[in-house]
């Protein structure tokens, strides 16, 4: 099954690069300024678009199944129709259909309660669960019931009511136990269950940034869940800003996805793991997103002391400090912790 503009391609459709600006020839294709990244003076120095010396054409910021709508501006700006057009052209060639095997299927997936979401908020320590209602809001965080694995666990494991983080796309979801338990997954115990069929790379919350200026980019659902909830506490614009969450440290931001962070700042709340894999992650992130991100923070929480002198580890624990009652020290979206 086709998309429109994938038919458009079909009936003739390519690139009048006579109308590109800044175009230079290579063997592997030609690149350009992006037209339609230069409606909002953007690619100024010329290396958005790709084309392809089999005729098809792509932003490098705007690409994957997401960016067609993007696909489709360049077309009706630069596209011409048609084999007898007397200006030079590369044509474009049938593409594959796209068929994706990310979809997660879920179980009694409903809202979360209130009772529910005040126990979550209660076993972190949260002063406030308010962060957990927008969330719900945005349609990013569900009750549903996982189980465990049944083929190599115990015979006593089985279903568990669950929180689930995803978004619209369903294309990832990860859930964590209600009662704060471990799932028994692959013959060891685990704190989250990414559902089958998910895209372990899919920053979920993409689906939900919109026109929101500031993105925080967090590791894992736990931090994820803190974002709007620290925002509240800290009277921040959470209104302007998006979580959003890639599900481990071992996972890259892939190059399909940059195109969420493009003009947008972004704050990076890197854990402070034993093995320093939260912190090189993060400086990951941070050198992939500061190519197309307005401005990219990384917060240090390791400066950060808890109520019983210990450093604290990440975005959720540092929402367990939070006191309404009391003058906040510091605050995330701020300056004073950032660099």
């Amino acid at each position: 099954m086709y998309n429109k503009l994938d038919k458009l391609d079909l009936m003739g459709g390519g690139i009048d690069v006579n109308r590109l600006e800044k175009v230079k020839h290579s063997r592997g294709g030609v690149t350009a300024r992006c037209p339609a990244c230069a409606e909002h003076g953007s690619d100024n120095t010329g290396n958005h678009l790709r084309i392809f010396p089999n005729g098809r054409y792509s932003c490098i910021i705007h690409t994957g199944q997401l960016g067609h709508e993007h696909r489709r501006r360049i077309y009706q700006l630069v596209g011409v129709r048609g084999s007898s057009a007397h200006i030079p052209l590369i044509r474009a060639i049938k593409p594959k259909p796209f068929q994706s095997i990310y979809r997660p299927t879920f179980h009694n997936l409903r809202l979360l309660k209130p009772s529910e979401m005040a126990a979550i908020s209660d076993s972190r320590h949260w002063p406030t669960y308010a962060g957990l209602q927008m969330l719900e809001m945005r349609e990013l965080m569900f009750y549903c019931e996982e189980g465990d694995d049944l083929k190599d666990g115990p015979c006593d494991l089985g279903t568990h009511p669950a929180w689930l983080i995803k978004d619209s796309s369903g294309i990832c979801a990860q859930a964590r136990r209600l009662d704060g338990k471990k799932w028994f997954l692959h013959g060891k115990h685990v704190k989250a269950k990414t559902l089958a069929h998910s895209l372990g790379s899919y920053p979920i919350g993409a689906a939900a940034i919109g026109n929101r200026s500031t993105i925080v980019l967090c590791e894992g659902g736990p931090d994820f869940c803190a974002v709007l909830g620290v925002a509240f506490m800290e009277d921040a614009d959470y209104e302007d800003i998006a979580p959003l969450c890639i599900t481990g440290a071992g996972n890259e931001i892939k190059d399909e996805y940059l195109h969420c962070f493009v003009d947008k700042n972004v704050i990076i709340p890197a854990h402070i793991d034993e093995d320093n894999q939260g912190m090189i992650a993060a400086k990951n992130w941070y050198a992939k997103i500061k190519k197309v991100a307005r401005e990219v923070k990384r917060i240090k929480l390791d400066k950060v002391i808890d109520n019983q002198g210990e450093h604290i580890k990440d975005l959720s624990d540092y929402m367990g400090l939070l006191d309404p009652d009391k003058h906040l020290p510091f605050r995330v979206f701020e300056k004073c912790l950032c660099e």
